[in-house]
């Protein structure tokens, strides 16, 4: 009798955990993409670079919990040079022309495609200043079908501003 007991918690045990592996990790959106950009010589997060002089970063994607380095980023806007350097993982090169441009940042389909991101009224839903989304009559949808894709990347954030100055 108690092997038997014992027998159909194993099973019911079994069950569980094998329904729950084939549900998929949806995991909601709290906060607002954000991305950090690291100067490598000095350590320091940076918004602001010298004009015609160039330096090592390093980019920083992080959705809440997920973080990543793994990103390809491109000039959207403004007069700057941007290329990978192949000597160090997700390094790049930069040489700011002017003094503003912009900058969008894609990241790999298969690391955020279980995360939804709210929408109201058909568009992403507005954030505050501390990056937390008003969710409020909220309707959520994977990025897959919110952001542009093209191929196995997805395109996060757009036209991400950045500042040259003249360094003396």
């Amino acid at each position: 009798m108690v092997s038997r007991i014992s027998f159909c918690l194993f099973m019911v045990l079994v069950s569980v955990v094998l329904f729950s592996m084939q549900l998929p990790n949806v995991h909601q959106l709290k906060h607002a993409p954000k991305l950090t950009v690291t100067e490598l010589d000095f350590g320091t997060e940076a918004v602001t670079f010298c004009m015609h002089e160039g330096v090592k970063i390093r980019f920083k994607l992080t959705l809440d919990e997920f973080k990543t380095e793994d990103v390809i980023v491109k000039k959207s806007k403004g007069e700057v040079d941007l290329k990978t350097w192949e000597a160090e993982t997700f390094t790049y090169l930069i040489n700011p022309k002017a003094e503003a441009f912009e900058l969008e940042v894609w990241v790999k389909m298969k690391d955020v495609n279980q995360i939804q991101v709210p929408l109201v009224n058909g568009k992403v839903a507005a954030y505050d200043a501390s990056g937390i989304y008003n969710t409020t009559n909220a309707k959520w949808k994977p990025i897959s079908e919110v952001y542009q894709v093209d191929g196995d990347y997805v395109k996060l954030i757009s036209n991400w501003k950045l500042f040259g100055r003249i360094c003396e």
